[in-house]
């Protein structure tokens, strides 16, 4: 082994970089199933209520827990819940909002606090579907909550100044 003669803890990171440790292992796992139920049920999912029963079904050592109904990534757990047809509505309802808050960031003329809303959820929007896609973070409450909050303050209609 390359990292023999290195200190206890700077071996185990460096070995890290050629054997893929035991969560990466798991969250691989997770997708492979994940892609297995999709390709059993491409266009209308299973229904997202019902994925704790469908994996075990394929799975019989998914433990009953909250994280066994969904995957390692959001979309793969909407895509496997709601179809590719569920998947594709749900991005476009992202899309759109993120090409209005892309515009309302750009619009020179507009009012500053709605560019500050809009350059917020853009830096939010990268940052969370770069994260969603290794955990279900596009699914937690408590993130939505902001999110969709700072959208409906994207979307409301600037008073009129007399």
């Amino acid at each position: 082994m390359p990292f023999e003669n290195l200190p206890g803890r700077l071996q185990e990171r460096l070995t890290g970089i050629v054997n893929i440790d035991v969560t990466a292992q798991a969250r691989i796992a997770s997708w492979q199933l994940g892609g297995k139920i999709l390709d059993d049920n491409p266009w209308l999912g299973v229904g997202y209520n019902h994925l704790y029963w469908v994996k075990h079904d394929y799975d019989p050592l998914v433990v009953p827990s909250h994280a066994a109904a969904g995957f390692d990534s959001s979309l793969l757990t909407i895509a496997v819940g709601t179809g590719t047809i569920g998947l594709i509505l749900f991005l476009i309802i992202y899309c759109l909002v993120f090409r209005r808050a892309l515009q309302t960031y750009k619009d020179k003329a507009g009012l500053p606090y709605r560019q500050g809303v809009a350059l917020a959820l853009l830096a939010i929007f990268v940052a969370l579907f770069l994260h969603s896609q290794f955990v279900n973070s596009l699914l937690y409450p408590q993130l939505l909550i902001v999110f969709w909050y700072l959208v409906g303050l994207l979307y409301l209609a600037p008073k009129k100044v007399k």
